[in-house]
Order: structure tokens, then C-alpha cells, then sequence
């Protein structure tokens, strides 16, 4: 489990992002343009994110699978920090779990593939009952980073 942290250069102030161990599987600026090569023969084409001055955490801080532990096998969120407001916003629904960004979107549009976690009992090895869960139909999660709203569309294969 590791954790962001924040340096304000103009102030001086450290400011911790999340409030416990959280674990980090990528974080950038939400404002870039990748080249994509799909072959030799084809010209590079671009992918764009246009999210002004915020910052984009893929973390999973919630133990998901119930193993004790925070890693790569429990859920993705998405949480956007905004440094002018020094606020972190966790933006998906509950229950649901990131599974791949949509580029090209419009400006200050997050454009997501997610799935709802069904969550279920399981007998675990001392004979207990454990909740895991399970990942069902993926959705498009639409969200406006300036009204801080998002929306969901119907599932699809």
C-alpha cells in the first residue's frame, strides 16, 4: 500500500492525498496527447485527455477480494484531485470498479468503462462465509469534471 503526496511549490505545504494506505496503480495529468501506432504502414494517430488542471489516481483503497490485503487483485477506482481546490474526489459510483479510460472525449468530459461488483457469499477455507466480489456487465460511466456529475449508461457486452 503506498499513498500520493502533493507539494504546493508556492506555498511550501505537503499535503497527504489519501487519508490511509491506498494502493497507487498509476496517477497523471489529465491533460495530454499520446501518439498510437497501430502498424508500420498506418500514420501515428493520437489519443487526447483534456481535463484541465486536475490530476487523474487509478488506486484500489479498499481491500475488494478480502485477502488483507491492498494490491493489484482488488478493485480500481478513480479519484480526481483538483490542486486549486486541494479537494480528492472519488468520482465512480458505489460499487463499481475502472476498467479502461474512453479518449477523445469533449473537454473536461471523463469518459469510463466500469462494472457493478456483485458481491456474494463464499465458504472460505475455516468453513466461514466470505463476501467476494464479482464483476458482472460492463457500463460507460460518463462524468463532467466541471459539474462534478456523472452518469451511467445501460450495460453492454
Amino acid at each position: 500500500a503506498r499513498n500520493l503526496y502533493f507539494v504546493n511549490l508556492k506555498s511550501g505545504v505537503v499535503k497527504k492525498l489519501f487519508q490511509r494506505d491506498t494502493y497507487i496503480w498509476d496517477f497523471f495529468a489529465g491533460d495530454f496527447t499520446k501518439k498510437i501506432i497501430s502498424n508500420n504502414i498506418d500514420e501515428p494517430k493520437e489519443d487526447t485527455l483534456t481535463i484541465d488542471k486536475k490530476l487523474i489516481i487509478i488506486a484500489a483503497n479498499v481491500d475488494s477480494n478480502k485477502d488483507g490485503v491492498l494490491n493489484h487483485k482488488d478493485a480500481k477506482r478513480i479519484f480526481i484531485y483538483d490542486p486549486d481546490k486541494e479537494s480528492l474526489d472519488d468520482i465512480l459510483p458505489e460499487g463499481y470498479q475502472f476498467k479502461k479510460i474512453i479518449f477523445n472525449t469533449q473537454k473536461n468530459n471523463l469518459s469510463l468503462v466500469v462494472k457493478k461488483m456483485l458481491v456474494k457469499n463464499v465458504a472460505a477455507e475455516n468453513q466461514k462465509l466470505k463476501k467476494v466480489a464479482t464483476p458482472i456487465k460492463q457500463e460507460i460511466f460518463s462524468y463532467d469534471v466541471s459539474a462534478a456529475k456523472g452518469i451511467l449508461t445501460g450495460t453492454f457486452d
